[in-house]
């Protein structure tokens, strides 16, 4: 007879998924943080994200089994998350007034203290929402016997330490939340994506590679004996990266409503653009219609580069593609038109400057967008229409 193999324990995968969670709920804090914080993995606690003026979150991830509730009322991993937290309080490790702690459960499930305790936005609600948890404890409500006498061995320590200083654990109470997972936490990750204006059908491609890129970089942090602490900017710089490569085909819709009458007559009054288009004899409607399209790409660039749709550096490569293209045009331009006049000629120039597609990242653009670059570049006097508009508007600005 062929000997059987031994069972593995089911905890094993249990555990398994417990640290696996970390790394999940890290990129989710990630993608909701704000620039210039950063996230942590096993440092602070399960998961930590702090930012700057001293503000901290503390996360304490739980698994959930087919049987298991991490916040039931007697729960050894409830008590013990909430006595980790009155301890770093105790000893200064952490600024308890400054610091929001959140337990994170993978599937919805129901526990009485718990929610009591995510209720409590006062301490005096806190110290309230102590007494009655007390009251559960206990076998018997009218007993004398403390609470910590009828406690399992593995639940006694850590009530020891949040009833033996209900001031301190008051404090952390009264910050504390409770935040649940889908039961899946794929379904998590994209559900957090959707909040960065990603196409569709790239969502689960980005998941993929965020979520690995994250566990590559807390693996790599850790095997150097460093704490895993993940910066956001640095993060959200590899995201816009991979996104941009992956999702050519999202179209960049434009922001910018249409300029007042007194917006386009200010510029029409005062702007070098406009004075390059007079050079070459442009009419009004020329001029208009630049305004237009000057101040709606402005708005434009400004929008998409605050809602993180496209990095400040790519509007630095179209200006360089977009001049390069104005001085190949003014080239050809200067052979096939010599024997016009040169206000004939920077028309031309003008008018095929003006059908250039100027897209970014190798996204689509609205139509005003590239005409509104190229007037952008004219008002700096990166560029020009009339073969001699730098002389006759004083050469380049610095």
């Amino acid at each position: 007879m062929t000997s059987r193999r031994a069972r593995r324990s089911p905890q094993v995968p249990a555990q398994f998924l417990g640290y696996s969670l970390q790394t999940t709920r890290a990129l989710v804090r990630l993608l909701s943080a704000p620039p210039g914080s950063c996230v942590s993995v096993e440092v602070l606690d399960d998961v930590a994200q702090s930012g700057g003026g001293g503000q901290a979150t503390m996360v304490q991830t739980k698994s959930v089994g087919p049987r298991t509730n991490p916040i039931a009322d007697r729960s050894p991993e409830f008590w013990k998350a909430l006595a980790n937290w009155v301890r770093a309080a105790q000893q200064s490790d952490i600024d308890v007034d400054n610091t929001d702690f959140e337990i994170f459960v993978s599937k919805k499930r129901s526990g009485g203290i718990a929610e009591s305790f995510a209720s409590a936005r006062t301490v005096a609600e806190a110290h309230s929402a102590l007494v009655a948890a007390r009251s559960v404890l206990a076998e018997r409500p009218r007993s004398t016997r403390s609470v910590t006498h009828r406690a399992s061995p593995l639940l006694a320590p850590h009530l020891d330490v949040v009833f033996g200083d209900t001031t301190t654990a008051a404090k952390v109470i009264r910050r504390m939340t409770l935040q649940f997972g889908s039961g899946r936490s794929s379904a998590d990750v994209l559900l957090a994506l959707e909040t960065k204006l990603i196409s569709k059908h790239v969502l689960p491609l980005v998941a993929v590679q965020m979520l690995g890129w994250v566990k590559a970089a807390i693996d790599d942090l850790i095997e150097q004996q460093k704490p895993a602490v993940i910066a956001t900017d640095v993060f959200l710089t590899e995201l816009h990266a991979f996104v941009r490569r992956v999702d050519r085909f999202e179209i960049l819709n434009s922001f910018a409503p249409a300029p007042t009458k007194e917006a386009v007559a200010l510029e029409l009054q005062s702007r070098l653009y406009v004075r390059q288009l007079e050079l070459i004899g442009s009419d009004y409607d020329t001029k208009l219609s630049a305004a237009t399209d000057y101040l709606r790409a402005a708005v434009d660039r400004s929008i998409w580069a605050a809602k993180g749709m496209v990095h400040r550096d790519s509007f630095v490569d179209l200006e360089d593609r977009l001049r390069r293209i104005w001085r190949a045009k003014r080239q050809a331009v200067a052979i096939s038109a010599a024997q016009h006049a040169p206000e004939h000629r920077g028309t031309l120039l003008y008018s095929e400057c003006c059908l250039v597609e100027a897209a970014l990242d190798g996204r689509p653009v609205p139509a005003h967008f590239g005409p509104g670059c190229f007037h952008s570049l004219a008002d700096a006097l990166s560029v020009g229409w009339h073969p001699d508009f730098e002389a006759r508007l004083g050469g380049k600005e610095e």
